[in-house]
């Protein structure tokens, strides 16, 4: 027979199981406070009258509790009393069983939980999970594969599309000026040729007569037999000159080095070339410039073809020779005579010139009294052009022409390898 003592051990135990299985199958937390109730009303129930009951279900594989009313003895599955058992006189009953009364299934001292405490415990709901559905495909147009042969390797320098040294198909002959002007409508008669054009030139003290040669002959035959003509007093191709010099890069030498390479600047405490006329035969200058804005300047087409556009190359000659300002000129105070004798070529892209362009270049620039001749380009041997410049310093013209930036061993330049022309080349600052 249980004492006292040994029942209340009995009943904690079994209620600190009872609330570790709810707590286990409920997934959540249960308060001091709340535990502090449920033993109370474990070991002293406020409703004799209900029971817990375990039940498991099919539908979920935990064990499921629900207080039901306290009656007759019921087991899970099985909802038939006992034969002779009734609600009152059970012997399960708390109070009425007494210390071993009642019946034969009864026992005396059954535990009953009071339902308000916990309600009824709903089991957790399995939900079905999502349907798997496939990510959409989305087309992407595959990238092209860089190999090693479709990488841009690093090119040389641009290289220009070389100049003939001629036009291949013209001629040009000088004719002496006392021969009559049907001269050459004969000449071009009499070989096939086509007159283009004629021209006075009083360096030669001729005329200058171009001619346009036939496809069915050829430039050495048509030379040979203008040569033999005793009416010619020279004939020659029309030959092709280019401007010298090349794109200024950024330069870390102090501006203008050239001056004091030169020492210019006790030559200028002498003399800085006040009202000297100097004639720059290059391409078109741009009058507008800042550097030129003190200079005297005439201007000259050479060219003939409505387009007296200015550009670099003659622009900067211009300003090395008469600038002020922030360019210092070599002769500030000249007078600049301006002759475009460049244009730029449709096919080749940069300034050319021929023989009878540069011959009436000259010419100007000797009828407008020019003392100087500065020529900043080069081309082939042309005897035209030589006889024109020999009879210009034999009459007090000063002949300056650039030699080229190719060293010593370049092949010569013309016009700065004639005898009687002043030849320029470049130095750097060191």
């Amino acid at each position: 027979m249980m004492t006292r003592a040994t029942r209340f051990v009995v009943l904690s135990l079994t209620a600190v199981l009872t609330i570790l299985s709810l707590v286990l199958m409920s997934g959540g937390e249960v308060s001091a406070r709340s535990l502090k109730k449920t033993s109370q009303a474990l070991i002293a129930p406020s409703n004799p009258s209900q029971r817990l009951v375990q039940v498991q279900t099919r539908k979920s594989p935990f064990l499921t509790q629900r207080v039901t009313p306290t009656g007759p003895t019921t087991f899970p599955g099985n909802t038939n009393t006992k034969p002779g058992a009734s609600s009152q006189g059970d012997g399960r009953t708390p109070g009425t069983g007494g210390g071993g009364g009642g019946s034969g299934n009864t026992r005396p001292g059954g535990i009953v939980i009071n339902p308000g405490i916990f309600g009824t415990f709903n089991p957790p709901t399995i939900s079905n999970p999502p349907r798997y559905r496939p990510p959409k495909k989305v087309y992407r147009k595959p990238k092209k594969k860089k190999t090693k042969s479709a990488r841009r390797r690093p090119t040389g320098p641009t290289v220009i599309q070389p100049i003939p040294q001629f036009i291949a198909n013209e001629v040009v002959v000088l004719i002496e000026g006392t021969q009559p002007d049907g001269v050459d409508d004969a000449l071009a008669q009499s070989l096939g040729l086509t007159k283009l054009s004629s021209v006075s030139i009083s360096l030669l003290n001729g005329r200058l007569v171009r001619y346009r040669i036939p496809a069915n002959l050829a430039m050495p035959q048509v030379i040979a037999s203008l040569t033999s003509d005793a009416r010619v007093s020279l004939a020659q191709p029309n030959n092709n000159y280019l401007t010298v010099g090349q794109k200024s890069r950024a330069a870390k030498a102090p501006a203008q080095y050239s001056l004091a390479k030169l020492g210019l600047e006790p030559v200028h405490k002498i003399s800085q070339g006040r009202g000297v006329p100097v004639a720059v035969i290059d391409t078109g200058v741009d009058v507008s410039h800042p550097v030129l804005s003190k200079a005297l300047i005439q201007s000259f087409d050479a060219v003939g073809d409505g387009k007296p556009k200015a550009q670099r190359h003659g622009t900067a000659i211009a300003g090395l020779i008469t600038g002020q300002g922030k360019v210092q000129g070599v002769a500030p105070l000249s007078s600049l005579l301006s002759v475009r004798a460049f244009y730029m070529h449709p096919v080749y892209k940069r300034p050319v010139t021929s023989s009878v362009i540069l011959l009436r270049a000259l010419d100007w620039s000797f009828a407008n009294k020019a003392r100087i001749f500065n020529m900043s380009f080069a081309g082939p041997f042309d005897p035209l052009v030589k006889r024109a410049l020999e009879n210009a310093y034999n009459k007090g013209v000063i002949l300056v022409a650039a030699a080229g930036n190719g060293g010593p061993k370049a092949a010569p330049a013309y016009p700065a390898a004639y005898e009687n022309v002043i030849a320029i080349t470049a130095l750097d600052h060191k």
